[in-house]
């Protein structure tokens, strides 16, 4: 988890720092990201069971369309502008996002139980998001 997290995190800063200054549109830059991943899992990729994925509708159109075309390729390009826009700082908050998300829609749309601990936890990621985006706290840092 450290290590993904240091990849993430890591990656908000390489952006603004090396890739936005070559002015590529970020439409452009989610094409290449996912083009290079396809092929690096298509030669990684052990492709048994696949059929049973494409046996069910539901199953591919939501993968293609829910993971794949919103989830990935929306999300990759909001990346860039928000890196190219905003700042990695800004950006970051983004990925913090993810998981209060997740809760919510398990919860409004799956029925999913909301535990304590889950709006806990939703709400401290929330207050750090706010604090880190809040012009006090950008403030803060500029003087100190």
């Amino acid at each position: 988890m450290a290590l993904g997290a240091l990849s993430l995190g890591g990656s908000f800063v390489y952006v603004k720092k090396y890739v936005v200054r070559l002015n590529i549109p970020p439409s452009a830059l989610a094409v290449y990201q996912i083009g290079i991943t396809i092929v690096v899992l298509l030669i990684v990729t052990p492709f048994e069971g696949t059929g049973a994925v494409f046996a069910d509708t539901r199953a591919w159109t939501g993968l293609l369309f829910g993971l794949g075309l919103c989830g990935t390729g929306l999300a990759y390009i909001a990346y860039y502008r928000i890196v190219e826009e905003l700042g990695a700082l800004a950006a970051s908050g983004v990925a913090y996002a993810v998981p209060v998300v997740a809760v919510l829609i398990g919860t409004v749309l799956f029925d999913e139980p909301l535990a304590v601990l889950d709006i806990v936890a939703m709400s401290l990621i929330c207050s750090g998001v706010f604090m880190i985006q809040s012009d006090l706290l950008k403030g803060r840092k500029s003087s100190g």
